[in-house]
């Protein structure tokens, strides 16, 4: 954006899916001071079909979505009810239900197959990046019950090059992490044996990833429960 003497105010890339490509037709400076950019997309693995977009941003050139989103939870068959509050323009959506199910619907109703205790994320993303919120949810796990896996952090965290992972469990088990992408891609995946022993402490190289947002899920094998952590790498 100049001035109208041709001074740069500020400068934006807008970066997203590679196999999408984007074609403006008309810019136009919203009342705020933005900038309004209308055109079509075209996504060349969903041949030949077009889609008109629209981009607006705030007077910085910001367009970042805001992710936000509620749930409800019917207990009586464990459905839960979500509903996608996000700010932002042209967003795509992944839901993760703590499970490995994924959705990519704006909003949607999902059915737990297992009890456990989960997280729900919803990853949010446009033209200017992507945003991630995590809630967590109990599915058919009463207050007397303990949680399989306790004490649960990771770090260092943003990270560039490893992180820690660190966790109690309720009795000794084989625990296998993944970790997703901003779009809900596996990026990597790695087990933890188990060996007669309840605590879990394990690094993680991530030297080989881009940089960027990821999603670190814990899940404990032959168990509904599964731990959600974002993980920074700059």
């Amino acid at each position: 954006k100049y001035t109208s003497e041709g001074e740069l105010i500020w400068h934006k890339t807008y970066q997203t899916d590679p196999a999408v490509r984007f074609y403006p037709n008309e810019l136009l400076i919203t009342n705020d001071g933005g900038i309004a950019i209308v055109g079509t997309s075209h996504d060349f693995l969903d041949e030949p079909n077009y889609e008109v977009f629209i981009l607006k941003t705030d007077s910085e050139g910001n367009c970042h979505p805001q992710t936000n989103f509620e749930f409800t939870l019917d207990a009586s068959n464990n459905t839960v009810t979500l509903q996608n509050n996000t700010l932002g323009n042209y967003n795509t959506y992944t839901w993760l239900f703590g499970n490995g199910d994924t959705s990519s619907a704006q909003d949607t109703i999902y059915q737990y197959p297992n009890n456990g205790n989960y997280d729900i994320c919803l990853i949010s993303q446009n033209l200017c990046g992507a945003d991630t919120l995590c809630q967590a949810i109990a599915i058919g796990v009463g207050i007397n019950e303990t949680a399989f896996i306790n004490n649960f952090s990771v770090f260092p965290n943003p990270t560039n090059n490893f992180t820690h992972i660190q966790a109690q469990l309720n009795k000794p088990s084989t625990v296998q992490i993944n970790l997703y992408n901003h779009v809900g891609q596996l990026v990597l995946q790695e087990p933890i044996l188990a060996n007669g022993s309840t605590n879990i402490n394990h690094q993680l190289s991530l030297e080989q990833l881009a940089a960027g947002v990821y999603l670190l899920q814990v899940q404990v094998e032959g168990e509904g429960e599964m731990m959600v952590r974002k993980v920074v790498v700059y």
